[in-house]
C-alpha cells in the first residue's frame, strides 16, 4: 500500500512537470508591447533634429522628417503580422524579369544562391518600397532605425510586425533573439486601408491582422 501511495505520488509530480513545461512551451513574447517600446524610440529619434545630425546631413533628410515626426507613434489605428513564407518564390518572379539577373543567379554555386535567399524577406520587400518612395526616404529610413533589447524574444525565427498610425508613417517591427528592430516603411496612405491594399504594395507577403490589447 505505502509503494502504491509513492508511486502514484511520483506519478503526479511527473504529470505536473510536463504539464509546466507543455505551458511553458506554449506562451509567446508579448510582441504587441515589445513592438510598441520600439516605436516610441523611432518616435524619439524622429522628434531629435540633434540626434539626427549626428548620425547624417540634414539636408538630405529634413523634409522627409517633417513628414515623419507627427508624434503618434503610441497608439496604433492597426497592427499586421507579416510573414514571407516562399522566398524562393519571390525571388525566382523578380530575377524572371530581367534576363542578366537570372544569368548571374545561375552561375553563383549552391552555397551563394542559399546565402541570398537566406538574407531574403520582409524586411527586404520594405525596402524596396522605401526605394519607390524616393532616395531621401530611403536615407532616413536607414538613418531612423531602431533596435532594442529585450531577453523575452527568445525565438530564433524572426517575427515582423507591420504598425499602423493615424498620421504616422508604418513602422515594420522585426523580433529576433533578446532583440527587436524598427524601420519605417513608406507605404502610400491609400494603401493602408485593409489587408487588400496592402498586399498591392507588399507582394508576396502573408498579411495577417494582430488583435490590438490595451
Amino acid at each position: 500500500m505505502k509503494n502504491r501511495t509513492i508511486k502514484s505520488i511520483c506519478i503526479l509530480l511527473i504529470m505536473t512537470m510536463f504539464v509546466g513545461i507543455a505551458g511553458f512551451a506554449q506562451a509567446e513574447p508579448d510582441y504587441y508591447h515589445i513592438g510598441l517600446e520600439v516605436t516610441s524610440v523611432m518616435s524619439e529619434m524622429v522628434d531629435s533634429e540633434t540626434y539626427l545630425s549626428l548620425l547624417g546631413t540634414p539636408s538630405t533628410w529634413n523634409d522627409v522628417r517633417e513628414a515623419v515626426n507627427t508624434g503618434d507613434y503610441d497608439k496604433p489605428v492597426a497592427v499586421y503580422a507579416v510573414t514571407l513564407d516562399n522566398p524562393e518564390a519571390y525571388l525566382k518572379i523578380m530575377i524572371d524579369k530581367d534576363p542578366d539577373s537570372s544569368s548571374q543567379w545561375n552561375s553563383l554555386s549552391d552555397n551563394l544562391q542559399e546565402q541570398i535567399l537566406n538574407k531574403i524577406g520582409v524586411t527586404t520587400i520594405c525596402s524596396i518600397v522605401n526605394g519607390q518612395a524616393g532616395a531621401s526616404s530611403v536615407s532616413f529610413a536607414n538613418l531612423a532605425q531602431a533596435y532594442i533589447k529585450n531577453s523575452d524574444l527568445t525565438e530564433e525565427k524572426k517575427v515582423s510586425y507591420l504598425y499602423l498610425f493615424e498620421k504616422g508613417t508604418p513602422i515594420l517591427v522585426t523580433f529576433g533573439y533578446h532583440a527587436a528592430t524598427g524601420m519605417f516603411v513608406f507605404i502610400p496612405a491609400e494603401s493602408q486601408g485593409s489587408v487588400e491594399s496592402l498586399k498591392t504594395v507588399l507582394p508576396f507577403v502573408e498579411i495577417t491582422l494582430v488583435e490590438i490589447e490595451n
